[in-house]
């Protein structure tokens, strides 16, 4: 078996980023359902003492969440497919929320 050589910067770089995104994919898999419960935790909190919503609402709510994304996974005749990417860029250009510069999260391990 050959082993590959990377001789040039540019091949190196197309390397480390090809490994990359494969790890970054897996990651984010990983963790994609620990975050969410994260996020939604702290958007069913604000909704809580911000705006008055109890539990028959926040359950309402929930389920229209659920609802939401087996919509995104199963489309019908009447549905298109569609992913978090095509949400928040419908939210960005619809009402100019960059949800992404709105939340700059910075991570640290605490363990």
């Amino acid at each position: 078996m050959k082993a590959r050589t990377l001789t040039t910067k540019k091949a190196i770089h197309d390397e480390v980023m090809r490994e990359y995104q494969a790890r970054y994919d897996e990651h984010q898999n990983a963790i994609a359902s620990d975050i969410a419960v994260q996020v939604l935790s702290n958007v069913l909190i604000t909704l809580d003492k911000s705006y008055g919503w109890r539990k028959d609402r926040l359950k309402h709510f929930v389920e229209a969440l659920q609802d939401m994304s087996d919509i995104m996974e199963n489309p019908t005749p009447m549905t298109h497919r569609f992913t978090p990417d095509d949400n928040y860029e419908y939210i960005k250009n619809t009402y100019g929320i960059d949800l992404k510069e709105e939340f700059q999260f910075e991570c640290q391990n605490k363990r």
